[in-house]
């Protein structure tokens, strides 16, 4: 097992200090705030217990009217001010809960978007990150003080209490005590069955985000009303649906028979206490207060063990809840970051692969094998080959975003893996298939700044290199126009060509000397497309650029071009010496032509019709 998937569990303790410490860092009053509301609530629920003993002790004593009335008056404003203030503190802590749980949301989001990618996709990091979800949903780890707290305030109530009974008969104590173990003992054997289910819940949980996610996506909304995608999603959503509830039940009955078992003893051991303090009454001189005193401790005693069972048994799950998701923020990237080394100066870039393969995770096939190739610096290599080639993994080896299984990928014939992360990623420019925008201005999806720190006419140029100026200059506010309709209502929604033209003019203003290319023309029409090869030297003028592309009578402006078949390259030179060469890339090139002409003929006898 590698160093970044060693399963690291926490203490209470470790985990305590570690909420005090995010915590404090936030929000400095926070803690001050939960720690100046226990004694409130103490001395709220104490006083309450312990108002009516008293008041019948001072009587019976034979105390005057106005000092039973000046007792009663200072308990009762004790307890309406400790009230009153209790209710403000829970409102402020209420108020400090919510940006406790944003920060929480924040913290692991912060940690999605520096993990290496390869980590994040793999299903390691995929269950971790589930987990770690699921301990942020309902009663998540950021009420972990409101529990903790809840817990002390139930100690003192709880030991108090038994200091009382332990006048009355020190066995009263051990039978009330033993009350309380069993139905945690109960609590604590359920959890251990529940927290067994936890894996295979996140996998359940898994399925169903994704499928409540696509049902809400606005981009695949017009695919699921063409094709009936609908039923699909509905028969896979109730599909896992009875999964999850199949193991929800699993969960409640764990429960239930844990809540039986403290129903149980609570009934047998309270009803026993009660028997003894009637026998009490008839066999010796109990005095009312007495009587009222006792009788109220054993009423109460029992909410308090109740109190303090529950309490433990939510801190010991939102102590397992915090260890998962800790447990995901500790995965430790397999790259380097700031230990790496620094990128090399000299531009534009040799690129070098040695032997390189490439298995994905939990997958016995081989992607890629044994691939060996040479990009010269400032060399525009195209790479070809069928779906399920290995063309956009091999890219994306190249990105850093994988590791090879085995070989290496070689900057100026240093090993990638050396480099520090994030400036290996800042040499590199991509454009993918699959378009993603922040809910921000074009602007500023195109710099990935704010627009007062863009380059508006380096963005203006980018645009309209990438061949979108047209469409940019017919919206009414321009550049600054917002996209992402589900976020903002006066949003613009682009075509799918023009998302790609999009990613285009984000990669050329990156400027990086090292940019790549994924079927970057997928969704254009011929005559963008064609307007993008015109331009896609000086797009990449000065820079080692690698360009993936179905249709190879795109590859002819590239210096080389490289066939991957059978999980390997098997050909390469440039267009004129694989057509002379007479293998797989003539084959594949001949049957794109033929279609095209037949395409072509079509259109001709349509028109002429």
């Amino acid at each position: 097992m590698s160093k970044s998937k060693k399963k690291k569990r926490y203490n209470l303790f470790q985990n305590l200090k570690f909420v005090f410490r995010h915590i404090h860092s936030w929000d400095k009053w926070a803690l001050p705030v939960y720690f100046a509301k226990t004694p409130l609530d103490i001395i709220y629920r104490l006083g309450t217990s312990y108002f009516a003993p008293i008041v019948i002790a001072l009587v019976e004593s034979g105390k005057s009217v106005g000092v039973i009335l000046s007792v009663t008056i200072a308990i009762s404003s004790i307890l309406a001010l400790s009230a009153k203030y209790n209710l403000r503190f829970i409102a402020i802590t209420r108020n400090k809960r919510q940006d406790i749980s944003h920060r929480f949301d924040m913290m692991l989001g912060s940690k999605i978007m520096n993990m290496d990618f390869e980590i994040l996709e793999g299903p390691y990091g995929k269950n971790k990150l589930q987990k770690a979800k699921n301990s942020l949903g309902n009663e998540g780890v950021y009420v972990f003080l409101d529990y903790l707290f809840e817990l002390i305030t139930a100690i003192v109530g709880f030991t108090s209490f038994v200091v009382i009974l332990s006048t009355l008969n020190p066995w009263i104590v051990v039978i009330l005590f033993i009350s309380f173990v069993l139905p945690l003992l109960a609590d604590l054997v359920a959890d251990k069955l529940v927290n067994g289910t936890k894996d295979k819940r996140a996998e359940i949980d898994r399925h169903l985000n994704y499928m409540t996610k696509s049902s809400r996506d606005f981009y695949i909304a017009k695919d699921i009303r063409l094709y009936n995608m609908r039923d699909c999603l509905q028969r896979m959503s109730e599909y896992f649906i009875g999964e999850k509830k199949f193991w929800t039940n699993k969960v409640y009955l764990y429960y239930f028979i844990s809540d039986v078992v403290r129903t149980f003893m609570g009934i047998i051991v309270r009803g026993g206490a009660y028997a003894y303090l009637i026998y009490m009454c008839l066999t010796s001189d109990l005095s009312g207060s007495e009587l009222v005193l006792y009788l109220t401790s054993i009423l109460t005693f029992g909410t308090w063990i109740s109190n303090l069972g529950m309490n433990i048994n939510s801190v010991h799950q939102l102590n397992i809840s915090m260890c998962d998701y800790r447990e995901f923020l500790d995965i430790e990237n397999t790259m380097k970051n700031e230990n790496g080394l620094p990128i090399p100066s000299e531009q534009p870039y040799d690129i070098k692969i040695h032997n390189l393969s490439f298995t994905y995770p939990g997958s016995e096939n081989a992607v890629l094998q044994n691939i060996n190739l040479h990009i010269a610096p400032g060399e525009k290599l195209a790479i070809v080959g069928l779906n399920g080639a290995g063309k956009t993994t091999l890219v994306k080896l190249l990105c850093g975003l994988y590791r090879p299984s085995d070989g290496e990928v070689l900057l100026n014939d240093t090993n990638i893996a050396e480099f520090n992360r994030d400036e290996y990623y800042s040499i590199i420019s991509a454009v993918f298939q699959d378009a993603r925008f922040m809910p921000i201005s074009i602007a500023e999806n195109i710099s990935m700044k704010p627009i007062e720190k863009s380059d508006i006419a380096r963005i203006n140029y980018c645009i309209e290199l990438a061949g979108l100026s047209d469409k940019i200059s017919s919206l009414k506010n321009g550049i600054e126009t917002k996209l992402v309709k589900n976020v903002n209502d006066d949003a613009e929604e682009l075509s799918g060509g023009e998302m790609q033209k999009l990613l285009l003019a984000r990669a050329i203003y990156k400027n990086s000397p090292v940019i790549i290319l994924d079927e970057p023309t997928s969704a254009l029409d011929p005559i963008a497309e064609n307007e993008m090869y015109l331009r896609y030297s000086e797009l990449t003028k000065g820079k080692t650029s690698v360009y993936i592309s179905h249709r190879l009578s795109s590859t002819r402006f590239c210096d080389r071009i490289v066939l991957l078949d059978n999980n390997t390259i098997t050909e390469t030179g440039t267009h004129d010496e694989l057509m002379a060469l007479g293998g797989k890339y003539a084959e594949m090139f001949a049957i794109q032509t033929k279609y095209y002409e037949k395409a072509g003929e079509k259109n001709e006898n349509q028109r002429n019709y």
